[in-house]
């Protein structure tokens, strides 16, 4: 009987948390999108940027298309490149960034800010 009880309370304490955590999503961006763009929800980038991308605090950015622009990190955010950054990487995330840790193509420059 005390085993059962016990068995109960765990179960319901389970669904109690995983009932209370939400898990975030990650968009999918697969059409060519023109000019510059904010990311501010976590992205997969599985197609064209054409033009500057800023990557809001705390906002994972997966890189598996191109960017013919520069690239801004705010504090926070994570860069995980598989493709192609045509121009300058300006990080500013706190998280280091070098041509060992990334997958891809950065043709210009990886600021250190």
């Amino acid at each position: 009987m005390k085993k059962s009880i016990n068995f109960f309370l765990i179960i319901m304490s389970l669904i109690l948390i995983l009932g209370s955590v939400s898990f975030a999503e990650t968009v999918v961006l697969e059409e060519i999108l023109k000019g510059d763009q904010t990311i501010a929800v976590d992205t997969q980038l599985l197609s064209i940027i054409q033009g500057n991308v800023t990557v809001e605090p705390g906002i994972t950015f997966y890189v598996d298309g191109i960017i013919t622009g520069n690239l801004t990190l705010q504090e926070g955010s994570i860069l995980e490149l598989n493709g192609i950054i045509e121009g300058n990487v300006y990080n500013n995330s706190g998280n280091s960034i070098n041509e060992e840790s990334i997958n891809g193509i950065v043709k210009g420059e990886i600021v250190e800010n």
